[in-house]
Formats: structure tokens, C-alpha cells, sequence
């Protein structure tokens, strides 16, 4: 009979994961309100970085912890590789959509947009980063009334870049599985 209740190494590596991605927002959210003076510099890093939310860091950890090292990595690879296309469209469609065109463009860009980070994921032979990309694209492109979509791209890239390293390193150096 199978236990119901089992926590695994992995679970506990997860969970470790999941801990250092809040701790780390923890950290930002302290350097926001004691460190950093106010100004521009302090605008832009505030709202992209330091008062992000975790939970882009917390779903990259989670989906990257595999039962391997090397599929820890490939999933990191293209979580990251699909948050910076994702997220570059993103910025450049909405810089392109809202200076030029007046937001009237917003469909074609989206459909033109799609088409593009799948040849480009494509390109990079990195297929598994598709649908990461073209999700991560429209959320921040049609999906985003609360935060501006520069802060929203840059605080995907940055959290994704957190959780997939912590899963990364955690699970490389902390009872490494058995390969």
C-alpha cells in the first residue's frame, strides 16, 4: 500500500526553493523602504524590482525543481529563455503600439507578436520555451491595466531569473539527486 503522506526530498527542496525566492523578495522590499534614495532611478527599480510580487520567482522554482539535475536545468533554460523573449516583445509591442500607432494596433500586434516568438523560439532551437514566451507576451501586452508593462516585464524576467537559479542551485548542491 502507498503512504499517503510523504515528504520527499524533493518536496523539501521545492518547499527550500519556494522559501528563498520569499526571503529574497523579503530582502528587495527592505532595500525599497530603508536603502535606496529617492529620485528616478529609485522610481524605475522600485516598481520593477523592489516591490514586485514573489510569485513569478515562487511558480518559476516550483516548475523548475525536477528529479534530475540536468532536467532542472533544461526546464530553468527555457523558463528563462521564454520570460526574456516573452517579456522583450512585450516591452517593444507596447513601445511600438502606444507611441507610434496610439494603442489603435493592439490586435495586429498581438497576432504579429505570437507568430514571431514562435519562429524565434523556434530559431533557437528551444521549442519547450514556446508557450512560456507567448504566454508571458500577452499577459504583459493585453493583460496588464494595474502595472506598467516595462515594470511587469522586467519584475517576470527578474523573478524568473531567481526562481530558476534557486531551483538550479538547490538542487544541484543540496543532496543532489543520484544522476
Amino acid at each position: 500500500m502507498k503512504k499517503f503522506f510523504k515528504i520527499g526530498m524533493r518536496t523539501t527542496k521545492t518547499t527550500l526553493c519556494v522559501f528563498v525566492c520569499l526571503v529574497v523578495y523579503e530582502i528587495f522590499s527592505y532595500i525599497s523602504k530603508q536603502v535606496l534614495p529617492q529620485g528616478f532611478v529609485y522610481d524605475i527599480l522600485r516598481f520593477a524590482v523592489f516591490d514586485g510580487s514573489p510569485s513569478f520567482a515562487c511558480i518559476a522554482a516550483v516548475i523548475c525543481m525536477q528529479d534530475n539535475i540536468e532536467g532542472t536545468k533544461k526546464v530553468a533554460v527555457s523558463r528563462i529563455i521564454g520570460s526574456l523573449v516573452g517579456g522583450g516583445f512585450a516591452m517593444l509591442f507596447t513601445f511600438l503600439n502606444n507611441l507610434i500607432f496610439s494603442g489603435r494596433l493592439y490586435i495586429a500586434f498581438a497576432l504579429i507578436g505570437v507568430i514571431l516568438i514562435i519562429c524565434i523560439c523556434n530559431y533557437l532551437e528551444n521549442p519547450i520555451s514556446v508557450s512560456i514566451s507567448v504566454i508571458t507576451f500577452l499577459i504583459i501586452f493585453i493583460g496588464t491595466d494595474v502595472i506598467h508593462p516595462y515594470y511587469f516585464s522586467i519584475n517576470r524576467i527578474i523573478g524568473t531569473l531567481i526562481g530558476a537559479l534557486s531551483s538550479f542551485l538547490i538542487n544541484k548542491y543540496i543532496y543532489p539527486p543520484e544522476e
